[in-house]
Order: structure tokens, then sequence, then C-alpha cells
């Protein structure tokens, strides 16, 4: 038996600017296959790009996912060792800001 990880919660839970490892998701086949062939899969590490009041945008294998909260409620995760990855800008957005 392993020992529990520390500090872990669901995606949607983090703040923006956030580097966490998925350790696991917890949903049904459908869910967990939609979120596998996003690239997000248990020992991937994101980052929390925009996490506000409505979706959960995150940056993984360079890419950014946007996930609705009931989805990124699913993906269990928590911090990630090291330091955090250089952010990302959103390349469809022009004004610049980190959101």
């Amino acid at each position: 038996m392993q020992p529990p990880i520390p500090d872990v919660r669901p995606l949607c839970d983090f703040p923006s600017g956030a580097a966490v490892t998925i350790t696991a998701i917890d949903g049904g086949a459908r869910a967990r296959c939609r979120l596998c062939a996003m690239g997000l899969t248990p020992g991937s590490r994101v980052v929390v790009n925009n996490n506000g009041c409505g979706a959960c945008l995150v940056r993984v294998r360079d890419t950014t996912v946007t996930l609705g909260r009931g989805l990124a409620g699913k993906v269990m995760a928590c911090p990630a060792d090291g330091p955090a990855p250089a952010f990302l800008p959103d390349p469809a957005c022009q004004c610049g800001e980190r959101h």
C-alpha cells in the first residue's frame, strides 16, 4: 500500500499560476477517456493558467486546455515539485495580460 500523497485536491481548487501534478482522475470511464485524450493523465505536470469563477484553463504538454468546473473537479492533483514552468499566454488573446 502506498503512503497518501499530501495536499491532493481537485484541479479547480488550485489558484491561477499554480504548477501541479495530476495524481488521479475521479470519474467514470467517459470522463477519464476524455481527459486522457486531452493529455491530462496521472503523472502529468500542468500549470493552472486561469481559475476564475467560470472555466478552468490549464497548460498541459504545450497546449492550453479549457475545462468546465465539473470536469476540472474530477482531476485530482497535488503541488508539483520544483519551480513552475514559465507562464505561456494564450495565443488567441491579444491583450498581453495574465488571465
